[in-house]
């Protein structure tokens, strides 16, 4: 199992699945599902390739599990599956954060004000915030501060 790596949040609902060819395999089964018991598979496909892209439809925003098997002829049937991998689609952007200060409509001869705003949760993790602070309502000019 190659991609999405195990645990990977992806912010695409059509994901490629990779993994690694296995010896004499001439086809791959590989099953997906929102259970990790596999109890209602969700996607489904053999296929003689070892990429994949679900092209049954997108995947709903949570968390999904992936397994691989191997055949080398019909006559053989598949073989063991591979280790179980999880994956996350997240394709929502993540909400607002809530501002604490400087309060909405305050004065403040401080040159340097303090910044704050409540930190959001987001199944995709939150790797920075921007902020943007104008002189106008429509932020027509900004200036851009990354964190």
């Amino acid at each position: 199992m190659s991609t999405p790596t195990n645990n990977q949040v992806v912010d695409d609902s059509t994901p490629n699945l990779d993994w690694s060819t296995v010896g004499t395999a001439t086809a791959y089964r590989v099953l997906v599902d929102n259970n990790n018991d596999f109890s209602s598979i969700t996607y489904s496909v053999i296929t003689g390739s070892t990429s994949q892209q679900n092209n049954a439809g997108p995947f709903a925003d949570e968390t999904y599990f992936w397994k691989v098997a191997a055949r080398s002829s019909v006559a053989d049937g598949f073989g063991a599956n591979s280790t179980v991998f999880s994956f996350t689609v997240d394709t929502a952007d993540p909400p607002a954060p809530t501002l604490i200060t400087p309060l909405d409509n305050s004065f403040t001869n401080d040159q340097t004000p303090f910044f704050d705003w409540n930190d959001v949760s987001d199944p995709g993790g939150i790797n920075r915030y921007t902020l943007e602070v104008a002189t106008t309502s429509s932020f027509g000019a900004t200036t851009v501060l990354t964190q």
